[in-house]
């Protein structure tokens, strides 16, 4: 589908921070995160966004490739945990937002839209999370969130 932005950055046509790859599926940071490290997770074919219309097989290779990346991570980031998503109303190729979660609130009480956003912006899990963009990241902070997995991985001999 050429008009598709998850396709054009499948292909290389357009630039991305990659995580990780294989033939059919492809992980990069999301340019537009609520949380540091907050990462896609695409097929290099293009599928629709709604996940209950993919073929099992489809579904079942994407949701593993992205359980592995959330693994890697919580270990290259040092997340608590890697929350995970499936939304896909805005950009119509099927994919799986991956949340790293930092810090931990075990007081979850009632919030406002206020308190949550700037928990979200320092990192703190309350009970909610948003599909919403953030603010766009900087470049170099995505290539150092980038490097750090990418290093992660050469280390565990599962990236060169």
């Amino acid at each position: 589908m050429n008009e598709c932005i998850f396709c054009k950055i499948a292909e290389g046509k357009l630039p991305s921070y990659k995580i990780l790859e294989d033939e059919e599926h492809l992980a990069f940071l999301d340019i537009y995160p609520i949380v540091k490290g907050q990462t896609l997770v695409i097929t290099k074919k293009h599928c629709d966004s709604y996940q209950f219309d993919l073929p099992d097989d489809v579904y079942t290779k994407l949701f593993l490739f992205a359980k592995k990346v959330g693994k890697f991570l919580e270990k290259a980031l040092g997340a608590k945990r890697v929350f995970l998503v499936v939304e896909g109303m805005e950009v119509r190729h099927i994919h799986i937002k991956l949340y790293p979660v930092y810090k931990i609130n075990t007081n979850v009480a009632p919030k406002t839209i206020d308190a949550l956003s700037k928990d979200i912006k320092e990192n703190w899990y309350n009970g909610y999370i948003a599909t919403l963009h953030g603010e766009r990241a900087n470049d170099y902070e995505l290539k150092e969130i980038s490097e750090k997995v990418r290093e992660y991985l050469k280390n565990q001999n599962i990236f060169k």
